[in-house]
């Protein structure tokens, strides 16, 4: 087979992840439910994640077809891989770190893999991935009143 449809399996492998994410968030607990659960900001990520998995495919459909020279290989597998596994670090340390440093880490991370390599200025990633962290935590815990993991910060 000399063609890959990389828009289109990249699209349905994060469409899976978004319905394997959107099962599992119905077994989060429901702790002291006030307006929004604890499972609502997860199936809301998953729903987003379909979404946009649908709209690459549906995007790499029609011309995302490439051919490939003898021998060659197409496609960054590797952000892929890489994006799957942050995810994943994120979700194992949650519980012992806490959301403010996992979310931190995890938006430097992503960041860096997704930023050119001449225009990576890590202080400014930093800045605003500490930032972010902070403002997504206060926006749920304070605005929303729900629990989010303190970890060694509580």
């Amino acid at each position: 087979m000399g063609q890959k449809y990389r828009e289109v399996v990249s699209g349905c492998a994060f469409l899976l992840l978004g319905a394997i994410m959107f099962a599992a968030s119905f077994s989060i607990p429901k702790g002291a439910e006030m307006g929004v659960g604890a499972g609502f900001m997860p199936r809301l990520m998953s729903i987003l994640l379909v979404l946009g998995g649908l709209a690459v495919a549906a995007q790499g459909w029609p011309s995302g077809v490439t051919r490939l020279e003898a021998g060659g290989r197409s496609g960054n597998y590797r952000a892929v891989i890489l994006s799957i596994a942050y995810l994943g670090a994120f979700v194992v340390l949650l519980p012992k770190f806490g959301f403010v440093i996992t979310a931190a880490a995890y938006i430097f991370l992503q960041t860096i893999l997704f930023c050119p390599r001449g225009n990576r200025d890590y202080r400014r990633i930093g800045i605003v991935a500490a930032v972010a962290a902070v403002a997504i935590y206060l926006v749920f815990a304070k605005g929303f009143k729900l629990l989010l993991p303190a970890g060694i910060l509580g």
